[in-house]
């Protein structure tokens, strides 16, 4: 929440790079996260995993790997393929992702996710679906 609020903001004051735009809305990410858990269960909790580092490196590795990686990659795509397209594909990763589980890791789909996967992927298809109006009649008098 707190990465797309300060998003929002930097696309109000203007353009900048990519890469400041990624490092900023991970920071504010990562320090509404932190703020959020120092609330619901106050300092402590930051150490509740121990002290040995096993822990805080599959941390770090979720983080710089799938995180950080995930939206550098989406960065640069933006400068091979329309936003449009890109943003296509992010809206189609969790169905994709939920089906690939269903194939491969034997998931089981409960009915309210099969007409979220319905509805996502009706939504991500209807945009390019050519629009026909009905012909008006031409009026008279």
């Amino acid at each position: 929440m707190g990465d797309k609020a300060i998003y929002g903001v930097g696309a109000a004051f203007g353009r900048h790079s990519p890469w400041i735009s990624l490092a900023l809305t991970m920071s504010f990410g990562a320090l509404a996260l932190l703020a959020m858990n120092l609330l619901a269960i106050g300092p402590a909790g930051l150490v509740s995993v121990g002290v040995s580092p096993t822990p805080w490196l599959i941390l770090l590795a979720l983080a710089l790997g799938p995180t950080l990686g995930g939206y550098a990659m989406f960065t640069i795509s933006l400068r091979h393929i329309p936003g449009r397209i890109a943003s296509l594909i992010v809206v189609l990763e969790v169905p994709i992702t939920t089906l690939v589980a269903v194939l491969l890791l034997g998931e089981r789909i409960a009915p309210v996710q099969a007409v979220g996967i319905a509805c996502v992927l009706v939504a991500a298809v209807l945009p390019g679906l050519p629009l026909r109006l009905p012909r008006r009649a031409p009026a008279v008098g």
